[in-house]
């Protein structure tokens, strides 16, 4: 009986150690990734990986100083989804902060995304908010209104079916673009259905140069006024 309990238990600790054996050897899942593939004109400032489902308050990627947020009308060179997921949900305050996400994402298909100003602007930054999982790996080109190239990335390992592992992030550029649109070119697998999805992009002007206040003017008003009658003494003398 005894020598039978312990083939017993001694088979019991063979199978624990396989299975914990082939846990340690299986390959872990890909997390969720952005890669900058071209930095011609563009810096990574900010990124993060969304987590929850498509009622999940995500924080803001944008965590610097930025200026005014300039309004586009969105067009797409191949067609989008319409309804709820139509190009007017690119910039219509749905990121998720302080909003429970309603989840009407943009979804462009394969193609060209052109975001058009309404004139001449200059760009310091854009921030974009990926929005749904199986439609993100890819590959974009990120390019001004002559067709300039400001850089170009890759996203990677998102899967899933909410916005629960997508990337959003912020990019800044080297030098302020002046431009009257903005270019996102990409071509995602097929299994994505070739319909990339966006929760939200945000582009921002340059930041204001600091004003100096009326107190401070005055100062150094008088500043120069005194340095001014000193001057004229000084060649009088």
């Amino acid at each position: 009986m005894l020598t039978t309990m312990r083939h017993t238990y001694a088979g019991v600790w063979s199978f624990l150690l396989l299975v914990l054996g082939v846990l340690l050897l299986a390959p872990s899942p890909l997390a969720a990734s952005i890669i900058i593939t071209n930095s011609t004109n563009i810096n990574l400032a900010n990124s993060q990986v969304e987590v929850g489902g498509d009622t999940s308050d995500n924080p803001n990627v944008v965590n610097g100083s930025v200026g005014p947020l300039l309004a586009y009308s969105a067009s797409a060179s191949a067609g989008d989804l319409g309804g709820l997921y139509g190009l007017s949900n690119l910039n219509d305050g749905d990121i998720g902060v302080g909003i429970l996400s309603d989840g009407t994402y943009a979804i462009p298909f394969n193609g060209t995304l052109t975001l058009a100003f309404g004139g001449t602007k200059t760009i310091s930054s854009i921030a974009i908010y990926n929005g749904y999982g199986n439609r993100d790996d890819g590959t974009y080109l990120l390019q001004d209104a002559a067709n300039n190239t400001l850089g170009g990335y890759t996203i990677s390992g998102t899967g899933g079916a909410t916005n629960n592992g997508v990337d959003s992030f912020w990019l800044t550029f080297t030098t302020p673009v002046t431009t009257t649109a903005l270019k996102l070119t990409f071509a995602v697998p097929p299994s994505n259905e070739n319909t990339p999805s966006f929760r939200e992009i945000q582009v921002f002007g340059p930041a204001q140069a600091e004003v100096p206040e009326p107190v401070s003017l005055a100062i150094w008003g008088g500043i120069g006024i005194v340095g001014l009658v000193t001057g004229w003494r000084r060649k009088r003398l």
